[in-house]
């Protein structure tokens, strides 16, 4: 039977439908934003101060005294090339400032399987007092369930500056950072744990500093081989549908 234009129209609606379908499956897996912390709150009220005060959630890991930092507009120039705000991929007024070994860390959700997880963060170089290579960014199992980062917990991912895969920004300047894992290659004992990140000054060092904003968790879950299969399966079966229609 001759194709008419009405059947052609089904045919390629039905084809739209079940390419439609089928990439909307396989898009499933989104990003979810675990965490997004700027260190904004809470606020400094005097540009150039600093303050102990963390954000909600993270502690110290209890080495020195990091600090939420407002360089303010006398930073620029001689510790900043912007300021109030901040450069971007930084932003906002204030920063985090860490030296000789201090980190900041924070649980951030139960690890669920076949998800990747990435951290990444805008890190910037101090012209002052900085040092591009001491930052570090890493990930975290709490193994043993006690919320607190310790010697008992499990290594997943990090990035840092010297690392030789790193960007690191230029004087004065931010770049963007980040460190992956996938749950599908970790140990199924580690399913179900928290995840801890890290914020750390690598270097023990009165010297030594580093400069954190913008600080993201996503996790995207892997589409499983059976849905891909259900996926492409009516995909094919709504094209059969259509080609009885019109033949």
């Amino acid at each position: 039977m001759r194709l008419t234009v009405g059947s052609r129209f089904v045919r390629f609606r039905a084809f739209g439908l079940a390419a439609i379908f089928l990439c909307t499956a396989s898009g499933a897996s989104q990003a979810a934003v675990l965490l997004f912390e700027d260190f904004e709150t809470p606020a400094i009220s005097i540009p150039g101060d600093t303050s102990p005060n963390l954000p909600a959630g993270w502690q110290s890991n209890g080495i020195g005294f990091p600090e939420v930092w407002r360089p303010g507009p006398l930073a620029v120039g001689p510790r900043w090339n912007e300021a109030e705000p901040m450069a971007s991929p930084a932003g906002g007024n204030q920063i985090l400032f860490l030296n000789e070994q201090e980190g900041i860390y924070k649980q951030v959700a139960a690890i669920a399987p076949n998800t990747t997880y990435t951290l990444s963060a805008a890190i910037g170089y101090d012209l002052a007092i900085g040092n591009p290579l001491n930052w570090s960014l890493q990930m975290y199992a709490d193994s043993n369930d006690n919320g607190l980062l310790d010697n008992a917990d499990t290594f997943l991912a990090q990035e840092f500056g010297g690392s030789g895969n790193a960007t690191n920004p230029l004087p004065g300047d931010w770049a963007t950072n980040s460190t992956s894992f996938d749950s599908a290659h970790i140990d199924p004992s580690l399913l179900g744990k928290t995840l801890l990140v890290l914020l750390f000054n690598t270097l023990n060092s009165s010297t030594s500093t580093s400069n954190y904003d913008n600080v993201i968790v996503t996790a995207v879950p892997e589409l499983s081989t059976i849905q891909l299969v259900l996926a492409s399966a009516l995909a094919l079966g709504l094209w059969k549908l259509a080609r009885r229609r019109t033949a």
